[in-house]
């Protein structure tokens, strides 16, 4: 849960992790093969490597589950915590709204996903980046021209212009 949660992989793309080749330790990534057989390699958070190395020493593989035992560990773990059975792609898009939240960039976000094209990020997460660019507008001040009369002062001077 927590790799899937840290990285926004599908669980395919988690079934399909072989160590060796695919976790890069050095340089903090994990290469997957995605949809239509598209590969790109997702950035490793702190969480994210240390769930890898808790399953590498508890289990000495990856997770090779079939995916239906990987939902049943889910549910697991779920009504452990207590919350409602959650999904697996429920994870991903938890893990894309927390990137979009914490400041990430749609472009960015959409390469460690995997979509064909930001457009297809954009469906899942626009609602996202409108509440972000009200929020962001509020904080921006832009200068404005003083009005005296029926006069504009320009901006930085003290002519007045129309």
């Amino acid at each position: 849960m927590r790799f899937a949660l840290g990285t926004g992989a599908r669980l395919a793309e988690i079934r399909g992790i072989d160590q060796d080749p695919d976790v890069n330790w050095d340089n903090g990534t994990v290469h997957v093969l995605g949809k239509f057989k598209k590969e790109r390699d997702i950035p490793m958070q702190p969480d994210v490597h240390a769930a890898l190395v808790e399953q590498i020493e508890a289990e000495g593989r990856l997770w090779r589950q079939n995916p239906q035992r990987l939902r049943e560990v889910m549910a697991q773990g779920a009504a452990r915590a207590k919350i409602p059975n959650i999904s697996p792609h429920a994870l991903r898009h938890t893990f894309g709204t927390r990137c979009l939240q914490a400041g990430g960039d749609i472009y960015k976000l959409s390469k460690v996903l995997g979509h064909a094209s930001v457009a297809v990020t954009e469906e899942h997460y626009a609602h996202l980046l409108k509440e972000d660019l009200i929020a962001a507008s509020r904080q921006v001040k832009l200068p404005t021209a003083q009005r005296t009369g029926n006069k504009v002062v320009a901006i930085g001077s003290q002519k007045s212009g129309r």
